[in-house]
């Protein structure tokens, strides 16, 4: 599918005395089997890294783009001198496509980013927060990248508190029940891009039944010949959507698909330190830094 962006406005972010230019763009994906016009802010560093930045596409979580997790990060990532594209999918979870139909969404997000000047198209990473780290573990699969990258694939991929380890340990041993059901192969994930994986887990999150070794376990059932390219780290205090406002809600695939309440309860030193965490694992793999 073709990629069409249409420039909407530029505005200024400051912050202390960094200013990073943005454009609020549009570009064309298929979502749910139809095509739309999706909506993301494109930010320039100050300072970048070089000639041509490494760039990170970053994607909200289940409350929607009106949730506030992707700009602390998209702003640190900025102050270090990445480009960044933040995804405005959807308004609130009452709007939210099916997460396994929104694979073209980030493969077109990243075939913009090719086309930028400014851009180091080999140099682009993926982050997202719950919804979005599936979004960011489904385009590590080398199933998604060959069905939607069109050639590309991403360099580096950051999920974010996934609550869905437990889900991506049953898909990568190609077990697809009690589990739900993707329009995928199913052994969609037992190969791997080989592009660098780490995943940002919480140690009470309720979708993986407060279970801290939920992620580690995932990392283990991985193919050995990719296991390598996978780094896990767990806060164990921390609980699903530190970064957003606590609440608690129940969810009917939580506690590893038995259902329970889920309790987000907002940690502001875990979403400070996790952001610095991503910044240093995407300079890593994005800057040699």
């Amino acid at each position: 599918m073709k990629t069409a962006n249409f420039l909407l406005a530029v505005l200024a972010s400051c912050a202390t005395h960094l200013c990073f230019a943005q454009e609020s763009i549009r570009f064309e994906a298929l979502v749910d089997g139809s095509s739309r016009m999706v909506d993301a802010v494109y930010t320039q560093p100050k300072l970048p890294l070089g000639p041509k930045s490494p760039a990170v596409v970053i994607m909200h979580s289940t409350g929607g783009d009106r949730d506030g997790t992707t700009q602390p990060l998209a702003k640190a990532l900025n102050e270090n001198g990445f480009v960044t594209l933040q995804i405005q999918l959807f308004p609130n979870p009452m709007s939210a496509p099916r997460f396994e139909n929104t694979n073209a969404v980030y493969f077109n997000a990243l075939k913009y980013l090719n086309q930028k000047d400014d851009v180091d198209g080999n140099k682009v990473g993926i982050a997202g927060y719950s919804y979005g780290a599936f979004a960011s573990l489904f385009a590590a699969t080398q199933w998604v990248a060959q069905a939607y990258g069109a050639g590309l694939k991403f360099a580096a991929h950051a999920p974010i508190y996934p609550g869905s380890c437990w889900m991506f340990t049953q898909w990568t041993k190609g077990e697809t029940t009690p589990i739900r059901k993707l329009p995928y192969p199913a052994d969609f994930a037992k190969t791997w891009t080989g592009a660098p994986v780490k995943i940002f887990a919480a140690g009470k999150d309720d979708y993986d039944d407060r279970d801290p070794n939920a992620c580690p376990e995932f990392v283990a059932a991985v193919a050995p010949e990719f296991r390598s390219s996978f780094e896990w780290l767990v806060y164990p205090d921390a609980t699903h959507g530190w970064n957003q406002q606590s609440s608690s809600f129940f969810v009917r695939g939580a506690c590893k698909n038995k259902g329970c309440t889920n309790h987000n309860v907002n940690n502001p030193a875990v979403s400070a330190k996790n952001n610095d965490d991503v910044v240093r694992f995407f300079l890593s793999k994005l800057a040699g830094k």
